[in-house]
């Protein structure tokens, strides 16, 4: 219901409103009262001062601002000009939100909590803590304001419908705009957190989204199109247009991470910088990589906006408190130890705004006015990837293409001299001309110098400094605000800067810049106007022309912070492919160092993880020193916890559309929750509760980060690393077992135990599906002949049959050398031809049928091997025989040799006396009179004589060795001796030594191959064959399953044990030991270990280091402690000071004589 009230105009004390006589209004219920609130338009005022300018978060949408006056509910839209200075800008409308008195008496305290801005509609988040909502105001089409009557919907102050519903007793509220003007509100009491998208027009909810896994969700923020959700260990930011995961940052800070109030979070102009205040530090990181890039230390820091300066150089504004003071700076986000104060040029009377483009929106006599932002000196870092050296570069390339359309040739006399800077600091271009010998036509040259202090730079063993083209390769040259110098020549695109006194290569872009085509088609590829920063040089195509520019401008690359967080993959990824051995090296030692530095920088790993699969058939050494240093990785934070063992997990959110059928069920899960809120707090419930779960042992447990980040992610090509290290040698993913077996492998089991979380009802359904067809099979091929049971089996042994034609056409050679694969193929194939054959032919041979059954009990059998009771068994049946191969094949052959040797001298053609019918027990009749009167003959058989065919010879053989001597009690030892000399040897050098031997390998093999690791290796590769050949593609692409990174925790004292045994020396690694952080020592209360082998100058020198920490930290408690007096009372001051300086000698004092008693104890030991 909407309102119409006449209001006169208000002059009082050089304030006035002048009112316009349209009032809308919006009703509200108050006990069962309609009252209204209701905006009165201003057309005009002057003279009120107002507490917050408000702007929109998007660029493009800069050129209108909101102020807003809290004492009088004011809100004053301005349109502006942001490109031109100068003041007051436009006034265009203004609102004053009026508040009905009954709602004033009943709830009070009203206030507006937040504010959202864009394309001049105002969305305000207002209430008191009992009643919230979220209303609508439009700035827009402000000479149609017109009365509003029950007949014609208010389009200026809209209520977004069941605001009050969703959100009761809510004090803040998250949201946004989009870009198409549709609103997002997130709702965090709901079961699963609820992101509701309104319609901007008709102010109903348009979609809702679930958050699901969101119980470990901290925090989240809105920022344009982008929704972060913080978790204890990190934040997940989604993009809200496509509703998809953008990037996974982490948090591996030494500081305890707690949100810090207020709180803020910018993004830099080309979304590839983020920076927010999570206390006690502003930390930044790249939107690009997601890895951390640096952080700043500021009492109370803010992070405010990034700002683009006229050079082109970007940072970020900064607000800090201190001592009931607030001062702004400004700094490097790649260097932010050096920061600027800029307070002068931000801080009034009202909280200036400074925009991306460096200006500044203030007040200038109670309007809004443009003015010049920051003017700041910024040479301390020079971003030759800033946006500003981008557009000159375009510029350059384009004036190049006017000028040789028209033909225009720079050019440079004998002599001539072209200085580009000022001085103290110039390049100098001279024209010369080269002789080269009585042959050739002398060449022009342009000489390229650089002068700083009046000094040219000069190196006495190779003249670096001094740079040489030939005149008509010159196609242009530029002084960059930097300092930096841009030549494009017919070469390509070269950028120099001085270095150390030598004149260095920062940038080459390698292109024939031969005709106009050329540069047109550089315009239209790598810099088009839609780009914003340079590209990575093409380093390929350097490589081939020269291996020195390549090193100089890849370590370039390497020692720059914001080159290296940007391209250090790509330039990996390049080096691995040209076999940069040296670049490698240095890529790997660059990460160690920043990790060793500070713990944040651990998402550079991702660099490396992602290339580990190519890495370990080259440079398996640093893989494993890679694997090993990193085998105790980064602690977290300890926590109590019910898992006895290893918990493996990721914070992966996911957002899925819902589709409610009625507004009923929009609230409903709401309800629900909180439902389950007053069952966890009630007491009964409590109660009843702990007596369920008083068995459970709660424990303390440390959580890790698994430090191989996006390792398990697919990426393009659905190529996966871990899938691929898989098919490699384990040699190398098991690199660093220790002999006492201390390490139970957590980062690797990690990964198996969360994917294991993930596949194993795929898993179970596999083995479900199987047993069907095992049992149709069985049944019909034994008791019951069933045409339709074996159709059955015919049916599900193609569909098995065909997820292996896959494997084997994904990995030949990797297929094969997997010998369960083998049973698998039988086990799938057998079935379907004895089944075909039973419905054509009838029923087939028994020995296929019992052949067929005995394989599919074979691979029933196999389902057992992902348990690790039953698993470990089946490591050791096949990877024993794998390891005693070589032995069974000389054993094999030993067989061989003997074998046809017995066939040579038992044969009956080569010897009358070795026919069967020789050779049979014959039987006489003997009379009571001792007479013979008859003989009868056994009838001779084909085992009469095993050595009269080969193959049974080698049967009689295998008999022999396992001890049954029967195929040789037809002959006498006296009467073939031949025969009695080789059952000797054979006997004595098979039956004795080799098997014998045998058993001691078998032992061996058993003993190496008898560890948990192993058992992992092979479940490993059932979750592979999972993940591979049963999962849809779209599987791939969902976070849930291949999260960016793994977390997991390990039981306290499971690490104790290990950091314990690491320091006492009873592990024994293939390679150095792993990296224990001071921070999990410092959880565990684990001092670091004394190095026996140090000299005693050596102890003595980390102990006056310990001293001067300990009176640093002294020094540091005693500022804080210290407080001056006011000198108002003399005496009390020298009290006073005396006290205090009591203290500082008592504490120094104390310090001290802990120092000499440590030093004395050295002293004795030594």
């Amino acid at each position: 219901m909407s309102h119409i009230i006449e209001i006169e105009d208000n002059i009082e004390n050089e304030k006035y409103i002048k009112y316009s006589n349209v009032v809308i209004g919006l009703d509200v219920e108050v006990e069962t009262k309609k009252e209204f609130f209701h905006l009165r338009i201003i057309e005009e005022v002057y003279g009120y001062k107002f507490d917050q300018i408000i702007v929109s978060q998007y660029i493009e949408d800069s050129n209108y601002v909101v102020t807003y006056c809290e004492e009088h509910k004011l809100f004053l839209g301005w349109s502006v000009d942001i490109e031109q200075n100068g003041g007051p800008q436009k006034f265009d409308v203004g609102f004053e939100l009026y508040l009905p008195d009954l709602y004033n008496e009943k709830y009070g305290n009203y206030k507006i909590y937040k504010f959202a801005l864009y394309q001049k509609r105002l969305l305000i988040c207002h209430g008191n803590g009992i009643n919230i909502n979220v209303d609508l105001i439009d700035f827009n089409n402000k000479k149609f304001l017109e009365p509003i009557n029950k007949n014609k919907n208010n389009k200026k102050f809209l209520r977004l419908k069941d605001v009050e519903k969703i959100f009761h007793k809510k004090i803040l509220i998250e949201f946004g705009f989009l870009p198409d003007g549709d609103i997002i509100l997130i709702d965090d009491e709901s079961i699963d957190y609820k992101i509701y998208k309104y319609s901007g027009p008709t102010r109903n909810v348009k979609e809702i989204f679930n958050i699901r896994n969101s119980k470990s969700l901290k925090e989240y923020f809105i920022y344009q199109t982008k929704l972060f959700l913080f978790n204890e260990f990190g934040f997940i930011q989604w993009d809200l247009s496509k509703m998809s995961v953008d990037m996974e940052y982490i948090y591996l800070f030494d500081y305890d991470i707690i949100r810090h109030d207020p709180f803020n979070l910018v993004i830099n102009k080309n979304q590839t910088l983020l920076a927010l205040n999570i206390n006690p530090k502003i930390d930044i990181f790249s939107m690009e990589t997601g890895v951390w890039i640096s952080s700043c230390d500021f009492d109370s820091g803010i992070p405010i906006e990034f700002v683009t300066l006229g050079d082109g150089s970007e940072g970020l504004i900064i607000r800090t408190f201190s001592d009931s003071k607030i001062t702004y700076k400004f700094l490097d986000p790649f260097q932010s130890f050096d920061a600027i104060d800029v307070t002068n040029d931000i801080s009034g009377e009202l909280q200036n705004i400074i925009t991306k483009s460096n200006k500044k929106i203030c007040m200038i006599e109670y309007k809004v006015g443009i003015a010049d932002g920051l003017d700041v000196n910024t040479a301390h870092h020079n971003g030759i990837y800033a946006s500003s050296t981008f557009k000159n570069v375009q510029e350059m390339l384009m004036r190049v293409n006017i000028k040789r359309k028209n033909k225009h040739v720079i050019e440079f006399t004998e002599g001539h001299t072209l200085k580009l800077g000022k001085e103290p600091f110039q390049f100098i271009l001279e024209g010369s001309i080269y002789e080269k010998n009585h042959y050739e036509d002398n060449i022009s040259i342009v000489k390229l110098f650089a002068f700083q202090n009046y000094n040219k730079y000069k190196r006495t063993q190779n003249n670096d400094s001094l740079i040489y083209f030939e005149q008509t390769n010159l196609l242009s040259y530029q002084l960059l605000n930097n300092r930096d110098l841009v030549l494009i020549t017919k070469h390509g695109i070269f950028i120099y800067t001085v270095y150390e006194d030598l004149i260095r290569l920062r940038y080459f872009w390698m292109k024939n810049i031969m005709n106009d085509d050329t540069i047109q088609e550089l315009l239209n590829k790598e810099f088009i106007s839609t780009h914003n920063s340079l590209p990575l040089p093409n380093l390929e195509d350097i490589l081939k022309f020269s291996k020195d520019i390549y090193d100089q401008l890849v370590l370039s690359i390497i020692n720059e912070p914001e080159e290296f967080s940007k391209f250090g993959p790509k330039i990996l990824q390049i080096a691995i492919d040209h076999k940069q051995d040296p670049i490698i090296q240095l890529i790997f030692e660059k990460i160690y160092e920043l990790i060793k530095n500070n713990p944040a920088n651990y998402g550079y790993l991702t660099f490396i993880s992602l290339h580990l699969p190519n890495l370990c058939d080259r440079y398996s050494y640093l893989v494993t020193k890679y694997i090993l240093l990193r085998s105790i990785p980064i602690c977290l934070s300890v926590k109590n916890s019910t898992n006895n063992f290893l918990y493996a997990y990721s914070n992966n959110t996911s957002i899925e559309k819902s589709n409610p059928s009625n507004n009923n069920f929009i609230f409903f899960r709401k309800y629900l929750a909180k439902t389950q809120n007053f069952i966890k707090n009630n007491n009964y419930f409590n109660s009843f509760h702990t007596n369920l779960t008083k068995h459970s042992k709660i424990q303390e447990v440390i959580s890790f980060v698994n430090p191989f980040p996006q390792f398990c992610k697919y990426q393009d090509k659905n190529y996966n690393s871990w899938n691929e290290i898989l098919t490699k040698s384990k040699s190398i993913l098991f690199c660093n077992i220790d002999s006492n077996n201390f390490y139970k492998w957590w980062n690797f089991a990690a990964i198996i135990e969360f994917k294991w979380n993930i596949f194993k009802n795929t898993y179970y359904l596999i083995w479900f599906f199987y047993t069907i067809f095992f049992l149709c099979f069985a049944l019909a091929s034994t008791l019951i002949p069933n045409n339709i049971l074996f159709i059955i089996s015919i049916v599900f042994g193609f569909g098995y049959l065909t997820v292996e034609g896959r494997q084997c056409y994904w990995k030949p050679k990797f297929y094969f050398i997997d010998i369960w694969n083998l049973f698998d193929v039988g086990a799938y194939s057998l079935p379907i031809i004895t089944s075909l054959y039973w419905i054509i032919n009838g029923k087939p041979p028994l020995w296929l049928i019992a052949f067929t059954n005995l394989l599919l009990y074979f691979k029933f059998l196999l389902f057992f091997r992902v348990f690790k009771s039953f698993g470990i068994y089946f490591v050791l049946i096949i990877g024993v025989a794998k390891k005693v191969f070589p032995f069974l094949m000389i054993l094999f052959f030993i067989i061989l040799g003997f074998a046809h040797a017995f066939f040579i001298i038992l044969n009956p053609k080569e010897d009358e006396k070795n026919d069967p019918q020789n050779l049979v027990t014959k039987y006489d009749s003997i009379n009571s009179d001792g007479t013979m009167t008859s003989t009868l003959i056994q009838q001779p058989d084909s085992n009469t004589n095993m050595f009269s065919w080969y193959p049974t010879s080698l049967l009689a053989m295998y008999l022999l060795l396992t001890g049954d001597s029967g195929s040789l009690s037809s002959w006498t030892y006296r009467e073939a001796p031949a025969m009695t000399i080789f059952l000797v040897l054979f006997t004595f050098f098979t039956a004795i030594y080799l098997m014998n031997l045998f058993i001691g390998l078998l032992n061996m093999a058993i003993e190496d191959l008898d560890k948990y690791e192993e058992f992992l290796l092979q479940k490993a590769m059932v979750i592979m064959e999972i993940e591979l050949f049963y999962m849809l593609p779209y599987h791939r692409k969902n976070k849930e399953y291949f999260p960016d990174w793994i977390y997991y925790d390990v039981p306290a004292n499971e690490v104790r044990r290990l950091i314990n045994a690491i320091d006492n020396n009873q592990t024994e690694f293939d390679a150095p030991s792993p990296i224990i952080s001071e921070k999990l020592r410092n959880l565990l209360k684990i001092p670091e270990p004394v190095n026996e082998n140090k000299s005693i100058n050596e102890l003595k020198q980390q102990l006056t280091d310990e001293f001067k920490k300990q009176t640093k930290d002294i020094q540091e408690s005693l500022l804080k402690t210290i407080k001056i007096p006011e000198p108002a009372n003399e005496n009390k001051l020298v009290d006073e000071l005396k006290q205090q300086m009591e203290v500082i000698q008592e504490l120094l004092l104390k310090a001290v004589k802990t120092q000499n008693d440590k030093i004395e104890e050295v002293n004795t030991n030594q």
